[in-house]
C-alpha cells in the first residue's frame, strides 16, 4: 500500500515547473542578440511612420529635427530651468533693482545673511525691491563689499557702511 498524497505534495510538481519554465524564459531572453539588424549596404534608413521604400530626408549636423507647424515662440518654457540671468554672476555684473521706482533717501535694509564657509548671500530690501545678493553685486548705487554672519559691508555714494540685520 503506497503512501497517500498529500496537500503539499500535490501543489509540489507544478510549482516546480513553473519556476523551471521561467528560469528558461530567463536564459533564453538574456541570451538572445540585443542589437537590431542593419539594413542592407546601399538601402536608404527608414523611420517608425513611414513607408517602405521612401527615402529620409537628410538632417544637417546641429539642426534639431522639430514637427511640422513648430513655432519655437509658441512653446512652453521648462519651469524648472533656471533664469539666463542667474546662470552666471560675475562680481559687479549682477542685475540691481531699477532705481526709477526706488525714492532718492531709500537705504538698504539687511534682512537675512547665508554664509558656508567663505561664500555668502544677503537678502537685502532696498525699497520695495527684497532679492538676494552676493558679494560684488549692486544694490541700487551701492556695491556689496562683504558678506558677514551680522552684517553687510557696502560701498556707495556716501562712502562704505555697514549694515546689521533688521531686529539685532
Amino acid at each position: 500500500m503506497s503512501p497517500k498524497p498529500t496537500a503539499s505534495s500535490r501543489w509540489r510538481l507544478p510549482f516546480l515547473l513553473v519556476i523551471l519554465a521561467v528560469l528558461l524564459g530567463v536564459l533564453y531572453y538574456q541570451h538572445m542578440p540585443q542589437t537590431v539588424p542593419a539594413p542592407p549596404a546601399g538601402a536608404p534608413p527608414q523611420t517608425a511612420g513611414q513607408p517602405a521604400g521612401q527615402p529620409v530626408a537628410a538632417v544637417q549636423s546641429g539642426t534639431p529635427v522639430m514637427p511640422k507647424g513648430y513655432q519655437p515662440q509658441l512653446a512652453v518654457r521648462d519651469p524648472f530651468a533656471v533664469p539666463p540671468e542667474y546662470l552666471v554672476r560675475t562680481p559687479g555684473a549682477a542685475a540691481a533693482p531699477s532705481d526709477k521706482n526706488q525714492p532718492k533717501d531709500a537705504k538698504p535694509v539687511l534682512t537675512g545673511v547665508i554664509v558656508a564657509g567663505n561664500v555668502g548671500s544677503a537678502i537685502i530690501q532696498y525699497g520695495s525691491d527684497s532679492r538676494s545678493y552676493r558679494r560684488g553685486d549692486l544694490v541700487g548705487p551701492y556695491q556689496v563689499v562683504a558678506i558677514g554672519n551680522q552684517s553687510v559691508t557696502l560701498q556707495g555714494p556716501e562712502g562704505r557702511f555697514d549694515i546689521g540685520l533688521v531686529g539685532r
